[in-house]
């Protein structure tokens, strides 16, 4: 699930400059010249900045130890393995990645 918030003229750079200020906890990274990623511990966001509008979408942080783990045993288990591993992990953490999704949407709306 992903939130979309419409704005004229959308900048990649003062998107950046905002979540930096506005999230000193979490680290955020500039991609490309269209897309700003913020980490903060097991959750990542992306923002995905086009011509006239944000596309805010939340998932996992694959780069962190325990993640990655139960990604390589849930692969090791085969095909059913990752599904029931991140059905687990989607169950666990999607209040956490919701709430996390609706505060940068709210940094970004203003």
């Amino acid at each position: 699930m992903s939130l979309i918030i419409k704005q004229a003229n959308a900048d990649t750079k003062s998107v950046y400059d905002s979540l930096c200020i506005a999230l000193p906890e979490a680290k955020v990274s500039m991609q490309n010249k269209s897309t700003v990623i913020i980490t903060k511990a097991k959750l990542l966001c992306v923002v995905r900045v086009r011509k006239n509008k944000l596309k805010i979408s939340c998932d996992f942080n694959i780069k962190d130890p325990l993640i990655l783990a139960f990604t390589i045993v849930g692969l090791l288990l085969g095909f059913l393995g990752v599904f029931i591993v991140f059905g687990i992990f989607y169950i666990i953490y999607f209040k956490s990645m919701r709430e996390f999704r609706q505060q940068i949407y709210k940094i970004l709306s203003n």
